[in-house]
This record gives C-alpha cells, sequence and structure tokens, in this order.
C-alpha cells in the first residue's frame, strides 16, 4: 500500500503541474458522488485526465490490501472508526518515516557494496600474507581466498534476508 500511495502522490504532483487550468474541486465534487469504478473511470475521462484508470486501478489494489488486512485481523472489527483512523495513522507514519530514511532496496544496495568491500580487504590480506608465507604461498593464499569467499556468501545472505525482512 505504501508503493500505491507513492505513486498516487506522484500521479497528484504531476497533476497539479500537467493540469494547471483544471477545476479540481468540481473533479472532487463529481468523484465523491460516484458509487462505482466504472463511473469514476468515467469522471476522469469526461474531466481529460490520461492518469485516471491509474488511479483507479491503485485505489481498487489498495482496497484489496484493506480487505486482506481485514480477514487476517479481525480484532480490527472491535475498534471504533476514530481508534481505527488513529491506529491507520500510527502505523502509516511509522511506514513513511522509515522509508524516507532509506528504502529496502537502498539499504540491500549498501549491504552488498559493504559485502564487496570486505571482501576485497580479505582477499588482499590473504594475498600480502601470502607474499610472506614461503614455501607454503599458494596454500596460504587459497585458505585466505576461501574464508574471504565463505565470508562474502554469509555476508550476501545476511544482506538477502534483512532485505526480505525489511519487505
Amino acid at each position: 500500500m505504501y508503493t500505491n500511495d507513492t505513486l498516487l502522490r506522484r500521479i497528484s504532483a504531476d497533476m497539479a503541474d500537467k493540469y494547471t487550468n483544471l477545476d479540481f474541486d468540481g473533479l472532487k465534487t463529481q468523484l465523491q458522488s460516484c458509487t462505482t469504478v466504472d463511473q469514476m473511470r468515467g469522471v476522469y475521462t469526461i474531466y481529460g485526465i490520461s492518469e485516471g484508470n491509474r488511479i483507479v486501478d491503485l485505489a481498487v489494489e489498495n482496497f484489496g490490501y484493506l480487505q486482506s488486512i481485514k480477514q487476517k485481523y479481525p480484532s480490527l472489527a472491535n475498534m471504533s472508526q476514530s481508534e481505527l483512523q488513529q491506529y491507520w495513522l500510527d502505523q502509516w507514519n511509522k511506514v513513511m518515516v522509515w522509508q524516507n530514511i532509506v528504502s529496502c532496496s537502498q539499504q540491500y544496495a549498501q549491504d552488498v557494496r559493504d559485502c564487496n568491500d570486505d571482501y576485497a580487504a580479505a582477499v588482499a590480506v590473504a594475498a600480502v600474507g601470502a607474499l610472506f608465507a614461503g614455501p607454503g604461498a599458494v596454500a596460504a593464499l587459497a585458505v585466505g581466498i576461501a574464508g574471504a569467499v565463505i565470508t562474502h556468501y554469509n555476508c550476501l545472505e545476511r544482506a538477502k534476508r534483512e532485505y526480505s525482512n525489511c519487505k
């Protein structure tokens, strides 16, 4: 839902720039009188808003998410409308604050960069160690690289796990 909300906010901002002479109050009034999705699509068409279908599709998708939440958490049905609104705002603000700090994808990319940096450093240490290892230099380098590979693999797996948990 957060992704859809982000898209809807972007579309809204673009519409404000694209449709400078649009009667947004009239549009809002017309949309509020709609009782079906098709009526909403029709209103957007009448107003010449090409993004209308996308807006409706995102709204329908969000409704599906809400239905899933309702089924998953039946205890929410016992809350009053004001309690639900406050709960929703509290939860949404947590997501929005967290997302504004760093997205899951951004954090994952940073974690992978860190894993790659650590790998390069481990290989460098192994290479330098091998230079001074004498007759066992090849084995020392092989062991060092094996350790770097295993550490890198574990680091990437941790990054994937944290990414999945974040999502």
